[in-house]
């Protein structure tokens, strides 16, 4: 899971256009997204990159390659498990 502006800087997207693309219905709250207050935004990245891939699109004109935005999260993901990240801890 990862805040608005994490997602934001993992696939060089504005703030303003993930929200776009949750007011407009792209993404689905509760797969996509979760809102966890009124102010507080969760994604499931692991969701919203299945969603890129299965629509193939050009989301944004800053992202002219699909293969370069999967490849910027796979990065990400694989530094976080180098430096130790876990990712979320699910309470039991």
């Amino acid at each position: 899971m990862k805040t608005e502006a994490e997602l934001s800087k993992i696939t060089g997207l504005t703030r303003e256009y993930l929200k776009r693309m949750r007011l407009s219905g792209k993404l689905k709250q509760g797969v996509h997204y979760f809102k966890l207050s009124e102010r507080t935004i969760m994604y499931d990245d692991n969701a919203f990159f299945e969603y890129i891939k299965a629509k193939n699109e050009n989301i944004h004109e800053g992202v002219k390659d699909l293969g370069y935005l999967v490849s910027r999260w796979k990065a990400n993901k694989k530094s976080n498990r180098a430096n130790g990240y876990k990712g979320e801890q699910k309470a039991s």
